[in-house]
């Protein structure tokens, strides 16, 4: 069965908020709210969300496991001298998604590799440890959530809003960067998933030199967004 004639997670959450609101949803809103859901839960927006967020640390980037990557610090890195695992671990994060031949090399050339790339590290093997460590939690950690959906606990640093920064202010920098009208944004900015994508679309875009927030998965949300504004005002009107 196509998938699209099935309800999505993503449909299914906004139509219990909007029944919960006592909005009474005609067929044509909900087969509407249902094509858009899908739309933000397609599976290149599912593929870019699950290659997970990349950490800047001297000059580089390091990216989650791959497979490649993974492979490669099982067979050749933890074989190495234990002063320079640390290192081989993180030259396996960041040359994981390559296509190069960064990771075609073991033995002597192998640690020859990583003692070249580490030595061009514009940072201290402090700073090195406490990047790979931000990039391994990832895989690890399942934040809780509460009733919204908003997570709870210690954040990441980058991932908290700076001090003075009003959440209007964040709303207007997102209309301003991607579009729709203030409320938008400033009903969507409380959702985990949406804040999911935007961090890791940031991310992400600056690590592969990619334009701004102007993203699929972003415009995908937004056009979910206002139309389900549009039927609030729709039904408030009528």
């Amino acid at each position: 069965m196509d998938r699209h004639a099935k309800l999505s997670d993503h449909a299914a959450a906004e139509i219990a908020a909007l029944t919960a609101d006592g909005i009474a949803l005609t067929p044509a809103e909900i087969v509407r709210i249902n094509a858009l859901s899908w739309a933000v839960e397609s599976g290149e927006n599912r593929q870019r969300l699950s290659r997970g967020i990349p950490v800047a640390v001297g000059g580089a980037w390091l990216w989650p496991w791959t497979m490649h990557g993974s492979e490669w610090w099982e067979r050749v890195g933890l074989s190495m001298p234990s002063a320079l695992q640390p290192r081989a671990m993180a030259y396996a994060l960041a040359f994981g998604r390559s296509s190069g031949s960064k990771l075609d090399v073991e033995g002597e050339a192998a640690e020859s590799a990583v003692m070249e790339w580490a030595a061009g590290l514009r940072c201290r093997l402090a700073e090195l440890l406490v990047a790979v460590g931000r990039v391994l939690d990832q895989d690890e950690e399942e934040e809780p959530q509460d009733g919204e959906g908003k997570p709870q606990g210690d954040k990441p640093e980058d991932d908290q809003r700076k001090p003075g920064i009003s959440a209007g202010e964040l709303s207007a920098f997102l209309c301003a960067a991607v579009g729709g009208p203030p409320e938008l944004w400033e009903r969507k900015v409380s959702s985990g998933y949406t804040l999911a994508i935007l961090r890791a679309v940031v991310e992400q875009n600056k690590a592969e030199d990619r334009p701004g927030l102007d993203d699929r998965a972003l415009k995908a949300e937004r056009a979910l967004g206002l139309a389900v504004a549009e039927i609030r005002k729709a039904h408030a009107d009528g």
